[in-house]
């Protein structure tokens, strides 16, 4: 449901991840949500 902060916490996530300098992929269940935080659908990235 939007509004949540699903995506706030998502980029603080990301965040936390970058400053330790690890490698990571963000995968997403729908378009909408790629577009939120430039991730990949669960299906692009296993090529369902």
């Amino acid at each position: 449901s939007g509004g949540t902060g699903k995506s706030y916490l998502t980029k603080l996530i990301i965040d936390w991840i970058k400053s330790e300098r690890k490698t990571y992929h963000l995968i997403v269940l729908t378009r909408i949500a790629t577009q939120n935080v430039r991730g990949f659908t669960i299906h692009f990235a296993f090529r369902i």
